[in-house]
């Protein structure tokens, strides 16, 4: 079981709701016991609540206060004796949901159910309510808390029962309007609204986390963990953006595991992953911070690498062919697979070389075709003499490993 202090605030709505009720126990005592200390020290001490406070409502101000402390000392304590016992009580947090409001509805009462506080305090614990607990079963309780205000105008207005019996005046009208009653109204407003503010905050923050997370998977291969086809596309999309506008060359590499089929064949599907897994690892320790590597689909790897010609590419596909040469798998039987893999390079080298996003790896994929024909585990390098027309491709020879 997690210490409270293990409990990040700013996690708030991914607690558990036995612990969301906790939360609010402890905020809410603290803060209805604030109001009851208002109330005294007014009627107390101040010409206003010698001029506008009646005893009645004062006394009803303490019991019904007094009252809403107990449950929400009892509540407390029996989430405490739930979290002790590691226990999760729907029953529990259902009595949290219902309480919520209903305590509140009487001192709401008393101020005046068309008083701006009252308004807030029952305006924010139904906010509170859907963003912590759902909205389904809120709303029930939302619903009984509707009705039990509509009856308690109702009843206010044929007279039956006393309008805001805590005050002798109307403090909206004009005439009645004061400065103390309205600082104080604003003194607790702004807490409630605040902690308002900052549980919808979360839950905004969440919602874009999640979403950039969802956005971040879809372009994220789950195997591997590097860009997947979509995103590497895009990658080189903005590389060739970039070098329309500044005339900086970059590269691109295909990479293609060679015989793969056959791996997948003779020691399973899962043999393959951890190749595939262990491929894009060892690509990757190689490549500079700027570089990026991506799976294009099923055993082919794409490389982009910023700000790098023919030359610089040629170096970086070196530390690849490197790195592929020493790994090998023990799979579980007597024989240990080893790796090895063809390249295709195409390097962009300027505006006057701008081809589109799918001649780019068309090219890449070329040259990889050429590595292959020309027997496997070597690379090839497409290049372009400027004065030869587009569709004439040469390719530079490489020693094989």
């Amino acid at each position: 079981m997690r210490k409270f202090s293990q409990l990040r605030l700013s996690r708030l709505l991914d607690w558990p709701e036995r612990d969301k009720t906790i939360l609010l126990a402890l905020t809410h005592i603290p803060l209805i016991a604030a109001m009851l200390v208002w109330v005294w020290v007014t009627d107390s001490f101040t010409e206003f609540g010698r001029d506008y406070f009646q005893p009645s409502g004062v006394r009803m101000m303490y019991v019904f206060g007094g009252a809403s402390i107990i449950g929400w000392l009892a509540i407390l304590l029996k989430g405490l004796w739930l979290r002790a016992h590691n226990d999760h009580s729907s029953a529990y947090v259902l009595v949290l949901i219902l309480y919520y409001g209903v305590s509140l509805l009487p001192l709401g009462y008393v101020l005046g159910i068309m008083a701006p506080i009252t308004a807030v305090i029952l305006l924010g614990a139904t906010l509170n309510g859907f963003v912590l607990f759902g909205f389904p079963r809120v709303l029930g309780a939302f619903a009984i808390n509707v009705v039990l205000i509509a009856v308690c105008g109702i009843l206010s207005l044929n007279r039956v029962v006393e309008y805001a019996p805590l005050l002798s005046a109307n403090l909206t009208a004009k005439s009645a309007i004061n400065a103390y009653w309205m600082i104080s109204q604003f003194v607790f407003c702004v807490p409630l609204i605040t902690v308002a503010f900052l549980i919808t905050y979360m839950l905004l923050t969440r919602w874009r986390d999640r979403e950039a997370h969802a956005m971040s998977m879809s372009r994220t291969d789950i195997l591997t963990g590097i860009p997947n086809r979509r995103a590497i596309m895009d990658i080189v999309k903005h590389e060739l953006a970039d070098t329309r506008r500044n005339c900086r060359p970059f590269a691109v590499v295909m990479i293609d595991i060679d015989h793969f089929k056959s791996i997948n064949e003779n020691y399973g599907e899962a043999a393959g992953d951890l190749v595939l897994s262990e491929t894009a690892n060892a690509v990757t320790s190689v490549l500079r911070e700027s570089d990026w590597v991506g799976r294009y689909g099923g055993d082919q790897f794409v490389l982009v690498l910023p700000q790098a010609d023919s030359s610089t590419a040629i170096n970086a596909v070196e530390r690849v062919q490197e790195a592929l040469a020493k790994l090998s798998f023990d799979i579980g039987t007597a024989m240990r697979v080893r790796i090895k893999a063809s390249l295709g390079v195409y390097s962009v080298i300027g505006d006057a070389d701008a081809p589109t996003v799918e001649q780019v790896l068309k090219r890449a994929d070329d040259a990889l075709r050429e590595a292959k024909d020309d027997g496997r585990n070597l690379y090839r390098v497409w290049l372009q003499p400027l004065e030869v027309a587009d569709t004439a491709s040469f390719y530079s020879p490489s020693a094989t490993r």
